[in-house]
């Protein structure tokens, strides 16, 4: 067992049970890793091979007879209640369910932008749920204002939107042109006697050839 201190600074908690304990509700998280910043917690290569139905049947097994033992108090010095196993021949652990339960769920999608109200992953969760347990019930909740800034987007269908937008050359040739109509109004400005000498000649030109 490995004690950690929540760090309220840090934007992301370490361990899920983290946001139960800053509640003061006593919670624990059970992981074979040593750390949190073990690069196969956040692997996306998860995938059906990597699961051993058998070991996970024994850690279920392991973790229901912990549990049972602490609410029934049933870890007394009596060394036969001791050794005694709860969860055996009708309530033992069906190793044949946990196979189908992780080949339907590595089957089905479960990121959290595909899953909504009407998944089928989660309306076959609260019927087997349903038959085990009472008042079982579906509730939908909203990320903790505490939490960093998430942006779940449900559904499958997005709008992408794509604008066609002229080319870097474009606008060289432009601010070229721009500078040159004001280069000759400058030009201009500054030369303008010249310019209107050169006008009166052309139409004293004009006007011999005229007569």
């Amino acid at each position: 067992m490995m004690h950690k201190k929540i760090n309220l600074a840090e934007d992301l908690l370490a361990w899920e049970h983290e946001r139960f304990s800053m509640r003061r509700i006593a919670a624990g998280t059970l992981s074979h890793l040593n750390t949190h910043q073990n690069m196969f917690r956040t692997s996306i290569l998860d995938d059906r091979s990597r699961v051993s139905s058998e070991k996970l049947a024994r850690n279920v097994k392991i973790i229901a007879e912990g549990l049972a033992r602490h609410l029934f108090d049933l870890t007394s010095d009596d060394a036969t209640l001791s050794t005694q196993e709860v969860f055996i021949d009708a309530l033992g652990v069906n190793q044949e369910s946990i196979r189908s339960w992780v080949d339907y769920l590595s089957s089905e999608p479960r990121a959290a932008q595909l899953m909504t109200k009407d998944t089928p992953v989660l309306h076959t969760l609260e019927q087997t749920l349903g038959r085990y347990l009472k008042d079982v019930k579906m509730v939908s909740i909203k990320a903790d204002k505490r939490e960093p800034e998430y942006v779940f987007y449900d559904g499958l269908k997005f709008s992408m939107y794509a604008y066609n937008v002229k080319p870097a050359v474009f606008d060289l040739f432009l601010a070229a042109a721009i500078a040159g109509y004001l280069g000759i109004i400058y030009l201009s400005v500054q030369h303008f006697g010249i310019l209107r000498d050169l006008a009166k000649k052309t139409m004293a030109n004009n006007k011999v050839k005229a007569f």
